[in-house]
């Protein structure tokens, strides 16, 4: 099981279920990061060819997000949650405390609490 990591796990979880609240620049990061990410896992030119066509290469703003992708997602996660923070619900376990999976989970991957 991997360790628990609360910066990490609030970022997966507002990118995912609350992407609705991020800027088009942010989302276009975001959707060039996954891109370059199945470029880089692949030896195929060709296929990392096309991936990469997917976002604009040559826009310097997008770039540099990408190349500080860990602080540009947590920077912009906490931008969403400060000004959405009346839309925004974090669910956590009853007992840990930790960030569940998903809003409607009803049971902690992290300790095993089950409330079904």
């Amino acid at each position: 099981m991997r360790e628990y990591n609360e910066e990490e796990e609030l970022n997966r979880y507002v990118w995912e279920f609350f992407s609705q609240f991020f800027t088009t620049k942010e989302l276009e990061a975001q959707r060039a990061v996954h891109f370059e990410t199945k470029a880089q896992d692949t030896d195929s030119e060709a296929t990392q060819r096309m991936l990469r066509k997917k976002y604009d290469q040559n826009n310097p703003e997008l770039i540099e997000a990408m190349n500080n992708w860990p602080q540009f997602r947590s920077k912009a996660r906490k931008r969403v949650m400060e000004k959405h923070s009346g839309e925004i619900s974090i669910n956590r376990c009853q007992d840990c405390s930790r960030i569940l999976r998903t809003p409607e989970a009803l049971q902690c991957l992290w300790c095993g609490a089950d409330w079904h």
